[in-house]
């Protein structure tokens, strides 16, 4: 969470979607690092997951800012009219390919996607003969999102590895020290 942290400090997103918001802990982090005004939507699949992440964003006095919805990460993108400023994604790898598309379709123009675990820990580059299908899964997506030119992507080997998109417009107007 440290990383996501310092990227929301540095560039203070007005709007974030989270999908996978388990118990809520990502966005409240994410929430306590934005100074401005801010909405902060967040979708899981997970019944009790959501009911808790709601207790918890209660609790720690963030209702008003923090929306969380019951629902599939994909069916939620496909259906939000929203555009976002930066959305992080922490769910089902299998589909990470689907989260990643359909996400940079509601990114602003200056946007940020943010990705966790695209290493799984370790795994993924790991010996090839490794027969785990969600490892598989990972390693395609990291080799298809790493050679997706319509924006500037990295991933960090920090955790579990984190990837970062920057939309292309994002690059060409700040000239952000995001290298490849």
């Amino acid at each position: 969470m440290i990383f996501i942290s310092k990227i929301i400090q540095k560039y203070q997103p007005g709007q974030i979607l989270e999908i996978g918001t388990a118990i809520g802990y990502s966005s409240l982090v994410m929430a306590e690092n934005l100074k401005d005004k801010f909405r902060i939507d967040t979708v899981d699949a997970s019944k009790p997951a959501v009911i808790e992440a709601r207790g918890n964003i209660r609790k720690y006095n963030h209702s008003n800012s923090i929306n969380v919805y019951f629902d599939k990460g994909i069916n939620f993108l496909e259906t939000t009219k929203n555009k976002y400023n930066l959305i992080f994604i922490d769910a089902k790898k299998e589909e990470y390919s689907e989260y990643y598309q359909l996400s940079k379709l509601r990114l602003k123009q200056d946007g940020i996607i943010v990705l966790d675990n695209l290493l799984w820990q370790g795994k993924v580059r790991q010996n090839k003969s490794f027969a785990d299908k969600r490892v598989e899964i990972l390693r395609q997506f990291d080799n298809d999102f790493l050679n997706d030119n319509s924006g500037k992507t990295k991933i960090y080997e920090i955790g579990d590895g984190i990837g970062v998109y920057l939309a292309t417009n994002y690059v060409n107007e700040n000239r952000h020290e995001f290298h490849k």
